[in-house]
């Protein structure tokens, strides 16, 4: 991926805090990924988005949007918009087919009637996100390394976690934060992320909608 392909500390979504900052200092329940059916969605049901014909990313996006599996607003998708945390959290339920659970308030800041509460519940059962001090924060954009970190959690719960932390390519490495050195050199090495640039991975920049999608992709035909 040439354009800016994407790109926390305890299981997820770190809040710029060390990782043994999880919510309630409790330890992550072990992943169950319960997979659902591939929903196949009617023909009206399914999104056309206005704002994506010359993109880049226009064919992972037109992937997931024929199945049902990622929304838009009013015909548009903004692929360059940046992602937020409960906007990501939803892709991944939907994308990876996983049983929705309902929300038991284990965030201080969701609030049960929100679009993406279920989701919430159910990537935070499956072990993909934590939070800081109870709070998701779901309005916080993802940047580019807590999309790694959260790419290797999820591969890692499927699939042997061997891959290569060697990572040398960038001259911003030393921007990359501790807890996210290691995921953000394994998905280097497994191509599903590449940095910005041929020198620069720019892990505090947020990732955007379609860095997301295309990521998610490429982490399918893994788990597929």
């Amino acid at each position: 991926l040439t354009p800016s392909p994407p790109p926390t500390p305890p299981t997820t979504f770190p809040t710029g805090q060390s990782p043994s900052a999880s919510t309630g200092g409790g330890s992550i329940p072990s992943p169950t990924i319960t997979p659902l059916p591939t929903p196949t969605p009617k023909a009206n049901d399914i999104p056309v988005f206005s704002d994506i014909s010359k993109h880049w990313a226009k064919d992972d996006i037109e992937y997931f949007a024929d199945q049902g599996l990622i929304l838009g607003d009013n015909n548009k998708f903004h692929p360059d918009h940046s992602i937020t945390r409960s906007e990501l959290t939803a892709m991944l339920v939907r994308i990876l087919g996983l049983v929705k659970t309902k929300y038991e308030n284990c965030f201080t800041d969701v609030a049960s009637n929100s679009w993406y509460a279920d989701d919430v519940q159910t990537a935070y059962d499956n072990g993909m996100i934590s939070g800081y001090d109870f709070k998701f924060r779901p309005n916080d954009n993802v940047t580019r390394q807590e999309l790694a970190k959260i790419i290797m959690s999820v591969y890692t719960m499927k699939l042997e976690n061997n891959v290569s932390e060697d990572l040398q390519e960038f001259s911003d490495i030393d921007l990359i934060s501790d807890w996210a050195k290691k995921p953000v050199a394994q998905v280097y090495n497994l191509n599903i992320m590449n940095g910005i640039d041929a020198l620069h991975f720019s892990p505090q920049d947020s990732s955007t909608r379609a860095q997301a999608v295309v990521v998610l992709k490429r982490l399918k035909t893994y788990l597929d």
